[in-house]
């Protein structure tokens, strides 16, 4: 008999969606690399590994020189009397733009649609602004995936897995524990459903984690003439214990990741991924520490 191997587009998609090779290799194997929906599927059906709620690939310790230290925003303070969630323009129009493309390196991923981001904050939150080409952040879901209690991601995971996400990640750490190896990640789809973990270098994630971004009641897209608008914020309670540490003291340092996924085809197609920092290397993956820059307060 034949032997099946997994096809290897699909593998390299899995791969940029978070998946190890190995695990990506199986789920098409065992669903006849029929597509990257059906793979994604079954990987949601195992069991969870045990390792305090994260999934496990493996302990890995990174050092502060390993960040894009050239990168860094400085966010400005929301002004007087304006709700950046009501008028994008006169909420986001003085702060620093920066464009989010697909690496230098990232030579098979397809070409993102043209994408800026900007961020402000306020006492209690953090609000993250982007910029969309017209008509290119879409609703891809296309599977009905079946999952059990002691499954590798929540049951409504996998279908969010298809659609165009705005993602933002910040790792979070004081002076006294710069060796700290967590980050939250947020992936928000233009529905305002979002994926959200607190993570472990290298790649262990607690889907449990109870943070939730914040937007307008009409959701975090807006459709405008030229271009439309993804924003949302997150309270700064959530992922910092003491505010004055971060604005009083500075004893808190934030380094900050903004990216974008854009499935570029219909269903099952390419999706191309596209960060704010350029790790200038051929590993296509978000989740690791060349892709943060440094979030700074004005």
């Amino acid at each position: 008999m034949e032997k099946i191997s997994a096809n290897d587009v699909l593998v390299k998609e899995l791969e940029a969606m978070g998946f190890e090779k190995k695990k990506a290799e199986e789920a098409l194997i065992e669903t006849g690399n029929e597509s990257v929906s059906k793979a994604v599927s079954w990987i949601a059906s195992r069991p969870i590994d045990s390792d305090n709620e994260f999934i496990d690939d493996g302990d890995v310790v990174y050092d502060e020189e390993t960040t894009k230290t050239g990168y860094v925003y400085k966010a400005k303070h929301v002004a007087k009397g304006v709700n950046p969630f009501e008028n994008f323009e006169k909420a986001f129009g003085n702060a620093e733009r920066v464009e989010i493309r697909v690496p230098s390196k990232w030579k098979t991923v397809p070409t993102s649609p043209r994408t800026f981001a900007r961020v402000l904050y306020s006492q209690e939150y953090l609000f993250f602004g982007f910029e969309l080409e017209k008509d290119t952040l879409k609703r891809n879901a296309n599977l009905k995936p079946t999952s059990t209690s002691d499954s590798r991601m929540p049951d409504w995971m996998p279908t969010l897995l298809q659609d165009d996400r705005c993602e933002v990640f910040l790792w979070v750490q004081t002076k006294e524990d710069k060796d700290k190896q967590i980050y939250y990640a947020l992936e928000v789809t233009r529905s305002g459903l979002a994926i959200v973990s607190s993570t472990k270098f290298y790649r262990k994630f607690d889907f449990s984690v109870d943070i939730r971004p914040v937007f307008a009641k009409s959701g975090p897209f807006s459709s405008g003439k030229d271009s439309d608008t993804m924003v949302f914020g997150i309270a700064l309670k959530d992922i910092v214990e003491d505010t004055k540490d971060l604005f009083d003291h500075g004893d808190v340092i934030i380094r900050m990741g903004l990216y974008r996924g854009t499935r570029i085809d219909e269903k099952d197609g390419e999706f191309s991924w596209a960060s704010w920092v350029d790790p200038e290397d051929d590993k296509i993956d978000f989740h690791r520490p060349e892709t943060f820059g440094y979030l700074k307060f004005e």
